[in-house]
């Protein structure tokens, strides 16, 4: 039976939040296309396996879920019969979700590491998604259903998940309110290599370097930190009287001859050569 509502409902305009349901069988697929909406899938059922950029052959098992950042596309594979619910929004739920993850962000100084991960259901998100079930068998596409609904989830995710869990989760998501740029440039000076800087932003080394992409056009994360890095070297050579010894160590080099190294690549001279000429123009 498919309920349906008067045509001055407008019953189909929810493009930015609702929730969609998918029976597969096993060897059948779908794809979660790139675009305006994050989506959770929600595996009430069955066995499948994920694969995008960010991850590969990830398993999801029954009765967990895992959120779908909106810059990758998702090819959801069954490896046994399966029921899906799937989860669309464009963003982050009421103020009450994004001040309490962004609070939490600040609290921890960005050291969540991001994952693409699973969680399992708590009984009232079961209880919710077993009612979403029913409604989206019906074929209910009201948006008066859809657009309340993806915010009771986002209660019952606030209220009934650990906020580590969910920090973890959103991350991705976070970008959007934190801004990637500004986490890259705070924690820059803190960091000696790519390395570290990925994990005090809270990424693994391979997804920093796929989201900083997608906000740092036309140069990769070592040549942006590099060019960072001579210019706060040239710097401390022009406005200090610091040993050239004493610099290297500070900018992370084990002597003073691979900083030299580094100068006459990024900078054109020696160490010294560059003080001088920065004297002499003085």
């Amino acid at each position: 039976m498919k309920l349906s509502c008067h045509k001055s409902c407008m019953a189909l305009q929810h493009p930015d939040a609702g929730f969609s349901i998918y029976h597969l069988a096993i060897g059948e697929e779908f794809v979660l296309e790139q675009g305006a909406n994050h989506h959770i899938l929600f595996l009430m059922n069955g066995s499948v396996e994920i694969n995008s950029e960010e991850c590969n052959d990830f398993s999801l098992r029954e009765k967990n879920m895992v959120l779908c950042y909106k810059d990758y596309d998702y090819r959801i594979s069954a490896t046994s019969a399966s029921r899906i619910i799937v989860a669309y929004f464009s963003s982050l739920g009421g103020a009450c979700d994004v001040s309490m993850l962004s609070q939490l962000y600040r609290r921890l100084g960005g050291s969540v590491n991001y994952e693409f991960t699973s969680i399992a259901f708590c009984e009232p998100m079961r209880e919710f998604l077993d009612m979403m079930s029913r409604f989206l068998e019906d074929g209910i596409e009201c948006k008066h259903l859809h657009y309340p609904s993806i915010q009771q989830m986002f209660v019952i995710l606030r209220f009934y998940y650990p906020p580590k869990s969910l920090l973890k989760m959103f991350y991705n998501v976070m970008d959007n309110d934190l801004s990637f740029k500004t986490l890259v440039q705070n924690n820059r000076s803190k960091a000696k290599t790519l390395n570290e800087l990925a994990a005090l932003c809270g990424y693994d080394i391979s997804t920093f370097n796929v989201v900083f992409r997608r906000h740092f056009k036309n140069i990769t994360p070592y040549e942006w930190m590099q060019e960072h890095r001579s210019k706060e070297i040239l710097h401390t050579l022009s406005t200090t009287t610091m040993p050239i010894g004493e610099i290297a160590e500070h900018f992370g080099f084990s002597n003073a001859g691979h900083l030299s190294l580094f100068c006459r690549k990024y900078l054109g001279d020696t160490p010294s050569k560059l003080r001088a000429k920065n004297k002499q123009k003085n």
